[in-house]
């Protein structure tokens, strides 16, 4: 298995408000993956992705691989919560948000465990066959869910967790609105199936993005089984 995640700052923002996660954890018996998006707009969408990249990566990394699904849920609530005592304590950025796709993957059963909140994706490539995993929270330009809209208690899950077992050959892409915004699914497919490195792969799909106006941020996790 091979991964590797970037993110750009596209063409026409002035500072880039994504970030995202591409590392092992628990021994480097799983992976962790995520495309994290700033909310556009309001002050702060940097602070708060930030926040999410550190407490995803935090709270993952001190809990035991014992219920993956609940594991991910309890995250994301954390995350959330962490973002609105940042609102409450610094009042510029009491309207800051963002969105998250993200996941991981046990890579002995090659199980994929992730969560969702707001448009940013995840895509599976398997047999050629491009398929979504997410469903945008969004109506039109607006974001309709996004971490930080709302306090949550610790045993209430923000979201709820989903798992899809994959194939040997499998290639993921996590990614944010500036990149599948930007291409369609054949051109998705198209550089997907290159038989490249995830690297390789990574930075064809932000040169792309760009290539086509790149009017927003690009970020992109690809991960090759």
């Amino acid at each position: 298995m091979t991964y590797y995640g970037k993110t750009d700052i596209g063409r026409l923002r002035q500072h880039n408000e994504d970030t995202f996660i591409a590392q092992s954890i628990w021994n480097d018996t799983h992976l962790l993956c995520a495309a994290i998006d700033g909310i556009g707009g309001n002050w702060g969408g940097d602070v708060a992705a930030e926040i999410t990249h550190k407490t995803m990566i935090s709270h993952l990394e001190d809990f035991p691989v014992w219920n993956l699904s609940e594991c991910l849920q309890r995250a994301v609530t954390e995350t959330n919560n962490n973002v609105i005592y940042y609102q409450r304590a610094i009042p510029k950025y009491r309207e800051m948000g963002c969105v998250m796709s993200g996941g991981v993957i046990n890579i002995k059963d090659r199980c994929l465990h992730f969560v969702h909140i707001g448009d940013t994706r995840i895509y599976t490539l398997q047999d050629g066959q491009l398929d979504l995993l997410t469903r945008d929270e969004a109506q039109g330009r607006l974001v309709k869910n996004y971490i930080g809209k709302r306090p949550i208690m610790p045993e209430t899950p923000f979201c709820k967790a989903q798992k899809k077992r994959l194939k040997a050959d499998t290639t993921l892409l996590f990614c944010s609105d500036g990149l599948w915004k930007m291409l369609d699914e054949k051109e998705i497919i198209e550089i997907l199936s290159l038989r490249l490195s995830s690297k390789s792969i990574c930075n064809r799909l932000i040169s792309r993005a760009n290539e086509k106006g790149g009017t927003d941020n690009i970020t992109a996790v690809v991960v090759k089984l």
